[in-house]
């Protein structure tokens, strides 16, 4: 019968069975009994087996003090990973987060699946490892930005489960060192120099006398208010203070859950359409006449039909911040304030982008396209006080 051999640290003992020496613990977490064979480990004397089990019972310690940490004198609660993710995506409220970050959770509980691991409780840092260097391999299918969001995503959820005591085995280092990203290669921010922003507003016009959907006036208005394409589509009249000059976006809009008001000193043009706007009849929104899928078939006919260069809604949001800052129209601090974010993303994205800008008061007289906004102002058609009476 094994007899277990006499050691000093107490938790890890060494057992000479017929098949060979093998060093048995209990499991802090599961509780149940353990053991490995020593000599399948290569460890072939006293000597090296004293220092393996010395090393084990350290390690033991270790997640002991982890867990009382964590979960003080309870266990872990075990859960499953599909359970632990539709849990964490339950927190978000606003549905395009939830979509954002379910690719990245979708392909981590593949990943885990594929490894044998069907609750969280399970993850240790040899797996997060591996799977951190399943995403950054070279010859990954996605993008290195999109392979840098997974990373981000997977550890945002890792962390959730901590705190929340699904997880043992994993501390916030080993998951920031395991789930690091790539450095980014820093690419010149795209947005439209004034020559560029003036082919795009010219083939607006064009667009607009061609087609029924009137493209011009929303191109215009995001552009020089520097707002997102969803806050611009679900902008309301009773949003806009006339009187005040300013435009206010409720914190359910804005991608930072941030109240934001937008001051139209800077971008005077956005007032005469406004008005022009009003005085075409649309109710509720600004923009009741355009859908998201409307803006994006618009941006697609500009530039497949109407030559007015490549463009996205996002660039003329960025360019909007670029002609503020360049033609210092605003300072960095109150041009970020507008634009709804930090001044360190201004100095990243806009500062210096655009050279050669001589000082200006407006956004339509930085880039040089006052005329052209103004022909677009007047290019919407407006309804009458007769012909509404008319009408009704």
């Amino acid at each position: 019968m094994a007899k277990p051999r006499s050691t000093r640290h107490v938790g890890v003992k060494i057992l000479e069975l017929k098949t060979g020496h093998v060093a048995r613990w209990r499991c802090p977490i599961t509780k149940k009994q353990k053991q490995v064979s020593l000599d399948t480990l290569g460890l072939s004397n006293a000597k090296q087996r004293e220092r393996w089990c010395k090393e084990k019972l350290k390690a033991l310690q270790a997640t002991k003090a982890q867990l009382a940490i964590t979960h003080g004198t309870s266990m872990p609660v075990r859960m499953s990973v599909a359970t632990a993710q539709a849990d964490y995506l339950a927190t978000f409220a606003k549905i395009n987060t939830r979509q954002a970050k379910t690719p990245a959770l979708t392909i981590v509980a593949a990943f885990l699946a594929k490894n044998g691991i069907s609750d969280v409780l399970d993850i240790t840092a040899p797996v997060v490892a591996a799977y951190g260097d399943h995403v950054r391999r070279p010859g990954n299918r996605h993008k290195e930005s999109t392979a840098s969001l997974h990373l981000l995503v997977v550890a945002a959820w890792l962390r959730w489960c901590a705190k929340r005591g699904y997880l043992a085995h994993l501390t916030d280092e080993q998951i920031k060192k395991n789930l690091a990203r790539p450095k980014a290669v820093s690419e010149a921010p795209e947005i439209l120099q004034p020559r560029q922003v003036k082919q795009l507003l010219r083939a607006c016009l064009a667009h607009d006398e061609a087609r029924h959907l009137k493209i011009g006036p929303f191109a215009m208005f995001v552009l020089l208010t520097g707002v997102r394409l969803n806050e611009a589509l679900s902008l309301k009249w009773d949003q806009v203070d006339r009187e005040q000059q300013t435009i206010e976006l409720a914190a359910s809009q804005s991608k930072t859950s941030e109240h934001r008001k937008i001051t139209l000193a800077q971008s005077p043009t956005v007032l005469e359409l406004l008005d022009r706007l009003a005085l075409a009849g649309t109710r509720g929104r600004v923009f009741s006449g355009i859908t998201i899928t409307e803006a994006k078939n618009g941006r697609r006919h500009l530039t497949k039909d109407y030559d007015s260069g490549p463009f996205t809604w996002h660039m003329l949001r960025r360019t909007c911040g670029s002609l503020m800052i360049c033609a210092e129209v605003l300072g960095e601090y109150m041009a970020s304030k507008r634009q709804g974010h930090s001044p360190a993303v201004a100095e990243k994205y806009y500062l210096d982008t655009i050279i050669g800008l001589p000082k200006s008061d407006t956004i339509e007289q930085a880039g040089g396209f006052q005329d052209l906004a103004d022909a677009i102002v007047r290019s919407v058609a407006v309804v009458t006080a007769s012909q509404r009476s008319a009408a009704r």
